[in-house]
C-alpha cells in the first residue's frame, strides 16, 4: 500500500485530475477493513469532504455551501436525501438535462429540486448540466494535495481515498 499517488487525468489536464493511491482499493463498506488499518503503528481516521463540487462552484462565487446543504435541499423539496444527493452529484457533472435517475426519482422531482436551487443556490444551479464534473474533480484533487503537503509539513502522514484523506 505504500505504492506512489497517482494524479489521473481523463483527457486532457484540464479534465480529471483525482488522486489514486492502492488503500482506496481495501473494502470498508461492509468490511470495515479500511478504517482498521494503521500509518507508523497509529489508528488511522478519514477527514471526508462533503458535497465538494457544490463547495468548489459556491467558492467561485466567494461564498460558504452550509455544512447542511443536503438537507437543506431535500426538506425544502420534499425529495428523499440519498436520492437527492444521487441527482445533484449527476447534474453537476452531466453536460445537459439528459440524465439516468435514480429509481423512486421522477422528473417532477428533478425540477422542484431545480426550482429550489435556482430560489436558494443559484451558484449551484448555474453550475449543472454544463459538464463542469471532471474541472471540479480537478480543482478537488488539486485542493486534496494542498491538504496533504500542508500535512507533510507538520509530519502528519496522510494517503487520498478519492474524496477524503486519511491520517
Amino acid at each position: 500500500l505504500k505504492a506512489p499517488i497517482r494524479l489521473v487525468y481523463t483527457g486532457d489536464f484540464m479534465h480529471g485530475g483525482r488522486l489514486y493511491t492502492p488503500i482506496q482499493n481495501l473494502p470498508n463498506r461492509k468490511l470495515k477493513v479500511r478504517i482498521n488499518t494503521q500509518i507508523n503503528n497509529e489508528p488511522v481516521c478519514e477527514i471526508d469532504l462533503v458535497a465538494n463540487h457544490p463547495s468548489i462552484a459556491m467558492a467561485l462565487e466567494g461564498k460558504k455551501l452550509p455544512k447542511d446543504f443536503y438537507q437543506i435541499v431535500s426538506e425544502g423539496t420534499k425529495v428523499e436525501y440519498d436520492l437527492l444527493k444521487d441527482y445533484i452529484r449527476k447534474a453537476m457533472g452531466a453536460d445537459s438535462r439528459r440524465i439516468r435517475l435514480s429509481k423512486g426519482m421522477s422528473k417532477f422531482d428533478t425540477a422542484r429540486i431545480d426550482e429550489f436551487m435556482q430560489l436558494k443556490f443559484p451558484e449551484i444551479i448555474n453550475e449543472m448540466y454544463k459538464g463542469r464534473g471532471a474541472v471540479f474533480q480537478s480543482a478537488e484533487g488539486a485542493i486534496l494535495m494542498n491538504a496533504m503537503i500542508s500535512l507533510i509539513d507538520q509530519d502528519i502522514p496522510s494517503l487520498p481515498i478519492h474524496d477524503a484523506i486519511m491520517v
